[in-house]
């Protein structure tokens, strides 16, 4: 792969992680509505399982193994390419998980508010 398809995927990826961010944004203004109606019903959220911790920390752990804050340094150089490209992508892979978490965790609040016959809040259109 030759610099310029590099610094090309790095901008699809840096692209990706974006939107990947903007979904997390969602979910985590939706996780404040919810957390918001609960106690509006003073009614405590259900606990978050042991399964949900252990993975949310095994995210973590692999993230210590990728340098996520090193410096791109001169693009037209391959390798630093490649691994900024690297850095880009493990990034939007941990925004990933944590998106996906937060929307799974954001359901469970959901159904929860739904069993106790609390009103669902929804996001302002």
């Amino acid at each position: 792969m030759t610099a310029t398809e590099t610094r090309e995927r790095l901008t699809r990826s840096r692209e990706i992680h974006a939107r990947i961010a903007d979904a997390l944004d969602v979910e985590v203004a939706r996780r404040r509505r919810l957390m918001e109606a609960f106690a509006r019903a003073g009614t405590a959220p259900p606990r978050e399982d042991d399964d949900a911790r252990a993975d949310a920390r095994a995210t973590v752990d692999a993230s210590s193994t990728v340098d996520l804050d090193a410096p791109d340094g001169d693009l037209s150089d391959v390798t630093n390419a490649k691994a900024a490209l690297a850095r880009s992508q493990a990034k939007a892979r941990m925004t990933l998980a944590e998106a996906s978490k937060t929307r799974a965790r954001n359901d469970a609040l959901e159904k929860a508010l739904a069993d106790a016959g609390v009103e669902i809040p929804r996001a302002c259109e």
